[in-house]
């Protein structure tokens, strides 16, 4: 163990507490941190700080000099020192330094990112980013067409229905959208003037599609570039086995969710057990048995990549493709509709204070239980097979002997034995015939 030990903790305000024993000193900029780091080097002195973060790559870089670089997890902290959710950067770092003292077993050695595992975890992350904004758009522009029925004019009526058409066909034939352009423009000598103001601004809501055209194009290129080089993991084949193996299939983790899922996680090693990994992607629940929020004001305990990544696939991908982790998902959606017959209402408070009705075990509600589920359930069996991977296991021998081939067969005789398909097929379209309009809870709440 190192002689000495100093915390290193980020502020707010963009600049770094260093404590090192009853000394405090602050780092105003990101070269004073780094220039401190560069004084470390060769000395028997250990970087204490916490996980996650923005500075993440900080304590890489001090890593690459290396340093000694420990970190805790965020809700270790609060668990081993009692620290307030909301305590300032000067408390946390004497926290650090105390958990140190009381549990060091808490902490993680940071170990050197790859150059390749650092680029697949930014691209990934401005690939995300960038999938977030089209949607947002998508849905602006639906939206707009929605609004603009109830004001155009009937002659109007078919060439809106032709752009929603469109827009269904636009990645593929992003030609359309200059042939609905043409509709719309000949559609202008039958209108009063007084619509054609309208039927302009329809053509200008429609230009939208520039933009998000050229944001799937963005997407494109990210994905190209995090191809290759996701393919280089070593875990990347065991994640995508062949038809002949034994590993089951992981339908829907492309480059970009498959890349993110092990650059975000990289290297196992520094999660003790599979919880602390579901924990790490906000994938568990509270000691009181519910699901995390961050309350405003507060650090999350979790990974919002990560965590992203894994929601996306769990509640998204998995659905669309024939393979094992969608039989584990309509198995737990089943049980959830069955478990809650009925929608509850409550009343919430949004960030302005203001009261709304919120619905719970609305369809959406189960779906995304049901997707957390199996995201939980995925989460385990990754950490497991990253785990072989990383000791120079065997993965299918791994595999062979773990819970696993008894766990899935046990889902198909579910299957099978609660007729389970079926039962999906006739009870969601009535559910959704009685439902409420659906509000989400807000994920800061005050």
């Amino acid at each position: 163990m190192a002689d000495q030990v100093v915390a290193l903790v980020p502020s707010q305000k963009k600049t770094w507490i260093l404590l090192d024993g009853e000394r405090t000193r602050k780092l105003k900029k990101p070269g004073d941190v780094v220039a401190f780091l560069e004084t470390l080097i060769g000395k028997q002195i250990t970087v204490l700080g916490v996980m996650g973060g923005p500075e993440e790559e900080l304590f890489v870089r001090g890593s690459r000099l290396e340093i000694p670089i420990a970190r805790i997890p965020r809700h270790r902290l609060q668990e081993v020192t009692g620290i307030a959710p909301k305590a300032t950067t000067e408390e946390v770092a004497k926290a650090v330094l105390r958990a140190w003292d009381v549990n060091g077993d808490a902490f993680y050695q940071t170990e050197p990112i790859s150059t390749i595992m650092a680029l697949v975890k930014e691209l990934g992350r401005i690939r995300l980013s960038v999938q977030e904004v089209r949607k947002g758009a998508q849905l602006q522009l639906y939206s707009a067409l929605r609004r603009m029925r109830y004001i155009l004019p009937p002659e109007a009526e078919e060439a809106v229905d032709a752009i929603e058409r469109a827009l269904k066909d636009l990645f593929k034939k992003p030609e359309l959208r200059d042939e609905i352009e043409k509709k719309l423009h000949a559609l202008e000598a039958k209108i009063p003037t007084d619509e054609r103001k309208i039927v302009l601004a329809v053509t200008r809501y429609f230009a939208n599609p520039r933009f998000i055209l050229g944001a799937k194009n963005d997407e494109e290129e990210l994905e190209n570039q995090i191809r290759p080089l996701a393919k280089k993991f070593p875990i990347w084949e065991f994640l995508h086995p062949s038809a002949n193996s034994v590993l089951p299939q992981v339908k829907g983790l492309g480059p970009v969710l498959g890349g993110s899922l092990v650059a975000e996680t990289y290297p196992i090693s520094r999660f003790p057990k599979a919880n602390a990994l579901r924990a790490y992607g906000r994938f568990h629940v509270t000691g009181d048995g519910k699901f995390p929020h961050r309350k405003k004001g507060e650090t999350a305990s979790w990974n919002f990549w990560f965590n992203r990544t894994v929601w996306l696939w769990s509640t998204d991908q998995v659905p669309r493709y024939d393979h094992p982790w969608r039989f584990i998902y309509w198995c737990r959606k089943a049980r959830e509709l069955r478990r809650h017959p009925e929608v509850i209402p409550r009343t919430v408070k949004d960030k302005q204070g203001r009261e709304r009705t919120i619905y719970d075990f609305t369809l959406k509600h189960l779906n995304s239980r049901a997707g957390r589920s199996t995201g939980s359930d995925f989460l385990h069996y990754f950490f497991g097979l990253a785990q072989a991977v990383e000791t120079g296991q065997e993965p299918e021998a791994w595999y062979a002997v773990s819970r696993w081939p008894e766990y899935f067969d046990q889902i198909q005789e579910e299957m099978t034995r609660e007729g389970v398909e079926a039962y999906l097929k006739e009870e969601i379209p009535k559910r959704r015939r009685g439902e409420p309009k659906e509000e989400n809870e807000e994920l800061v709440e005050e």
